[in-house]
């Protein structure tokens, strides 16, 4: 266990390090704007040698693949191959989205587009009163006019600028600061104790109403079963549960088949009654026909 926590320990530490190292890379804050968590416990030469080399986030994460390959062979670290495998797709994907935010730091918009955009913008803003002037006649809609068009390219063109630097500290930018006090919260939330283990569950028993059915058999087995479950959480007995449950389902089963007596002998009566009246209808028909024939 002491193992395992030393791994811990160092794992967090090293990962705020590497969370700060990312981020210093694609703005321009000072170290000390962003915070890391407590360096204390490691090793002195290993921290100097990180602040004079050039890539931080290269041999941060060299030291994570280290302490991880280091704990799985010594049993600090009991997952199997496969999973372990994503800790380091992860990492190296973490690094490729590190590279693309640093494109658009270390490479800057074209010049000469740039140059191309700003004249264009000079032009219209020489062409466009006179232009308005000549086609509109009101003086205050010819101001209006050149004002909010004129007005609205530009904007463009800063909201552009704003958004080619994301990383710094205008108003407009990322929040650096605070996304770097988040991860070290949560680094800080995974090493609390509860966080670390599953809570348990043990299976309480609860007394529910039970929903009343169609026939009057059911119901009662509800009844009887709601009332033994608070019998039950009380005296613990549960033999006089089994033995009404079983008469119950006896009177149930009973009344069911009564039920479907009752329904196939008032079939079968249903059944004579139309065989009675359909021959009584025969006779009728027979006899109006000779009725017929004796009067013809």
């Amino acid at each position: 266990q002491q193992d395992v926590d030393c791994f811990q320990q160092l794992l967090v530490r090293l990962a705020s390090l590497l969370y700060q190292a990312a981020l210093r890379q694609v703005c321009e804050l000072d170290e000390d704007q962003l915070e890391i968590l407590d360096t204390t416990g490691l090793d002195e030469d290993h921290l100097q040698y990180l602040e004079t080399v050039n890539d931080r986030c290269e041999i941060l994460i060299q030291w994570l693949q280290q302490i991880i390959v280091d704990a799985h062979l010594h049993g600090t670290l009991c997952v199997a191959p496969p999973i372990l495998s994503r800790t380091f797709q992860e990492l190296s994907r973490g690094i490729v989205n590190l590279n693309n935010c640093r494109k658009i730091k270390d490479i800057p918009f074209p010049y000469p587009y740039s140059q191309m955009l700003i004249s264009m913008l000079l032009l219209h803003w020489i062409v466009t009163p006179v232009l308005a002037a000549l086609v509109i006649q009101s003086v205050w809609w010819t101001g209006l006019m050149c004002f909010f068009v004129t007005g609205g390219f530009w904007s463009v063109i800063y909201i552009a600028g704003e958004i080619d630097q994301p990383f710094g500290e205008d108003p407009n930018d990322l929040p650096l600061i605070e996304m770097q006090m988040d991860f070290n919260n949560s680094l800080l939330a995974l090493l609390d104790p509860k966080a670390r283990t599953a809570p348990s569950f043990v299976k309480q028993r609860r007394t529910t109403k039970k929903p009343t059915a169609r026939f009057s058999g059911v119901s009662q087995v509800s009844q009887v079963s709601s009332q033994v479950d608070a019998d039950d959480d009380k005296d613990g007995d549960g033999d006089e549960f089994l033995q009404q449950t079983s008469s119950v389902d006896e009177n149930f089963s009973r009344q069911v088949s009564s039920a479907s007596a009752c329904s196939i002998s008032s079939m079968s009566s249903r059944r004579s009654d139309q065989q009675r009246n359909a021959g009584r209808f025969r006779g009728l028909t027979r006899s109006d026909s000779l009725a017929s024939k004796v009067s013809k």
